[in-house]
């Protein structure tokens, strides 16, 4: 019986890392999509990826757009700015997490580099985007280019870190130069608060859970499973 149920208890618990990993790859997948749309100039390609009333809060040293902006309207309006320096960016990731708040609630969080196609101006951004499950699907909710304690900011292209470790991501947009730099981090970024603070109902230390390692720890787990079941078919025999 205490055999049974201990394979009972590993199931749920392999089932819910599994989940997990899905929805963390999941979204980050979605994020490198929206982040190459931003990069390439596709501002009404980037509208599918939000709710009908979006939250977007923009705090960038040495420009003149910081500023909440709300809605679609305000959507266009955030990103119209943030290309004005002229696309197609190149743009680098780093720092990347995937941050559970709870089951339809998820914060992607990680550090972008948007660099002009002139190459004259980069701009630094801590990014987060709180992603709500709706409906079948995962739509932005709120999103950060930069906050009050942790501003964005726009430097001249030269200035870029010149010994970065890249690793190639895949996007839906061929022309875009994609890097993400994996270095650990320590981000909490959640749902909205006024003045584009956040409200913390989660917390989130390190690089967070890799997808790949919780594959390989659902997979342990459903060994363990098998394991426990052989031995509890030869027990009752």
């Amino acid at each position: 019986m205490k055999v049974s149920i201990l394979v009972l208890v590993l199931i749920f618990i392999s089932s819910s890392v599994l989940a997990q990993s899905n929805v963390s790859q999941t979204l980050t997948n979605m994020s490198n999509a929206h982040i190459s749309e931003i990069a390439a100039g596709g501002i009404n390609a980037t509208l599918g990826s939000y709710v009908q009333s979006p939250f977007i809060f923009v705090n960038m040293n040495y420009t003149n757009f910081s500023n909440t902006y709300y809605g679609r309207s305000g959507v266009i309006a955030a990103l119209e700015n943030l290309t004005s320096y002229g696309t197609p960016y190149t743009f680098y990731i780093r720092n990347s997490s995937v941050i559970g708040i709870n089951s339809t609630d998820y914060s992607v969080n990680r550090d972008v580099w948007f660099v002009s196609n002139n190459q004259t101006t980069a701009l630094f951004i801590p990014y987060s985007a709180t992603y709500v499950y709706s409906n079948g699907s995962w739509l932005i909710y709120a999103e950060w280019f930069g906050t009050n304690s942790d501003a964005g900011i726009a430097t001249p292209a030269t200035q870029l870190p010149a010994n970065l470790t890249t690793t190639t991501v895949q996007t839906t947009v061929s022309s875009i130069n994609t890097t993400t730099i994996a270095t650990p981090t320590t981000l909490l970024y959640t749902i909205p608060g006024q003045n584009g603070t956040q409200n913390s109902t989660a917390t989130g230390t390190g690089s967070g859970q890799s997808p790949s390692l919780l594959i390989i720890i659902g997979a342990i787990l459903a060994i363990g499973i098998v394991i426990l079941y052989i031995l509890t078919v030869r027990k009752k025999s």
